[in-house]
This record gives structure tokens, sequence and C-alpha cells, in this order.
């Protein structure tokens, strides 16, 4: 099968994760020209957060929520702010 070039148009990415730290969620996403520019883009909104937020997974059924910093390295569970 040939392979395209081109991607058609803008990428989007959804994540089962969210930022939080205020007491609002945001989802993260990621956008992007390319598939890959959209991973990027997601990426970067996980590693780079401000030191009072943090990533909160979004969990299944009866189960806790999860919150994560990246510290460099990879992901570390923190305890909620």
């Amino acid at each position: 099968m040939p392979r395209s070039t081109c991607a058609p148009g803008n990428w989007y990415l959804s994540l089962d994760l969210e930022v939080g730290g205020d007491g609002l969620l945001v989802s993260v996403t990621g956008n992007g020209r390319s598939p890959e520019a959209a991973v990027e883009d997601a990426w970067k909104t996980c590693t780079t957060l401000p030191v009072d937020r943090y990533l909160v997974l979004r969990p299944g059924d009866n189960q806790r929520r999860r919150h994560y910093r990246w510290n460099g390295f990879g992901f570390q569970e923190v305890a909620r702010a």
C-alpha cells in the first residue's frame, strides 16, 4: 500500500489525562499539522507543567484518581496538592 507524503489538514490528539491544581481539571490535548506534531504538542504539555499543576489520570470504575508530575526522567506519582 503506498504511503501518503502529506497529512490531510490538522491532527488532534486526545488523552485520558487532565491537568489539575486549582480546583478545575483541564483536558490534555495535542494539535499539529502531522500526527507527530500532535503527539509532540501533547508531550510538551505533559512535561512542562508549572510547579502548582499536576497530571490527573482519569480513573476507571471503582479506582481513585492518581496525580503525576514529570521529574525530568519519568512521571512520578505525587500527593494531591
